[in-house]
């Protein structure tokens, strides 16, 4: 029962690591965090993330340079939400959940070295939008719609290197809608 929060996080350098918590009942909160260079880490996964029947709340999270990592989830009734993911250079890796949530919006962006990216709408979300873009080195973007999730949306594109993009629509989930563009080396 947090609202109307706003909280700036910056590390500069070395281990870095950060956990995000929008806890139960919290709406219309802004998180902005900033890692710069070494190991990075950002969970909002698990017993982090955006909880249940918080709404309207906003992250952006930029990671930039090393070995980069990030986790977000949106579960339990959570709606409204958006989270706005950046990784510059280096390991990158990205996982996105978004379970039993509605009208939600993420989108990730991952900027050279080895890219991963799993988007997950599972479990009875509907009406999310997902987006992922990946430019250079290794990519691969994982989507898993399932659950009888409904209407959402998934756009992925990928710029440049090896390349590969799965999607999977299974469960019930109906009218979705999935774009994937990839535009140079190995694509698959």
């Amino acid at each position: 029962d947090s609202d109307r929060n706003t909280v700036g996080l910056t590390q500069d350098g070395n281990s870095n690591e950060s956990d995000i918590v929008i806890d139960d009942d919290s709406n219309e909160n802004q998180v902005y965090a900033l890692q710069m260079g070494n190991n990075n880490e950002i969970d909002m996964k698990g017993d982090e993330g955006i909880e249940r029947d918080s709404d309207d709340n906003l992250v952006i999270a930029a990671q930039v340079g090393n070995s980069n990592r990030l986790r977000v989830e949106i579960e339990d009734d959570a709606d409204y939400n958006d989270v706005v993911a950046l990784q510059l250079g280096n390991n990158n890796d990205l996982k996105v959940d978004i379970d039993d949530s509605d009208y939600n919006i993420v989108a990730a962006a991952q900027v050279g070295n080895n890219n991963d990216s799993d988007l997950d709408i599972k479990d009875d979300s509907n009406k999310n939008v997902a987006l992922g873009l990946q430019v250079g080195n290794n990519n691969d973007i994982d989507v898993l719609v399932n659950d009888e999730s409904d209407e959402n949306i998934v756009a992925v594109a990928q710029s440049g290197n090896n390349n590969d993009a799965d999607v999977v629509i299974e469960d019930f989930s109906d009218e979705n809608f999935v774009a994937v563009a990839q535009d140079g080396n190995n694509n698959t």
